[in-house]
């Protein structure tokens, strides 16, 4: 059991370790440029789609895109979101973290029901 264990949190770090990232600000520029050079310090493997206004969401295709990070509330939004500060603090990191695994946690789950 200890096996499975170590075997299905290395996958799970695996998926965390890729992603596919949007980021939402207010206007997409200024702090939208700081925000993504931590995100990349914090997550070096992922790749940032876009960096965009919140204005311009309706025009993106959600097909490249695996999570959306945001500093400001998209309640429209159906794909996965995560909110955070300008600043992408550790606070920040931990939220995004933690959302992935749970995302990553309740995919597995619903394809082992489906089995």
């Amino acid at each position: 059991m200890g096996y499975l264990t170590v075997h299905f949190q290395a996958a799970m770090e695996r998926q965390i370790a890729r992603k596919r990232v949007l980021l939402v600000c207010s206007t997409g520029i200024g702090t939208s440029h700081l925000l993504k050079s931590r995100i990349l310090r914090a997550f070096p493997e992922w790749t940032i789609v876009d960096v965009i206004s919140a204005a311009n969401l309706s025009q993106v295709l959600p097909d490249n895109i695996e999570l959306i990070i945001s500093t400001i509330n998209l309640p429209t939004v159906t794909m996965p979101v995560a909110y955070v500060t300008a600043f992408f603090n550790d606070a920040d990191i931990k939220r995004v973290t933690e959302m992935v695994i749970t995302e990553k946690l309740h995919h597995a789950t619903s394809r082992v029901v489906e089995i």
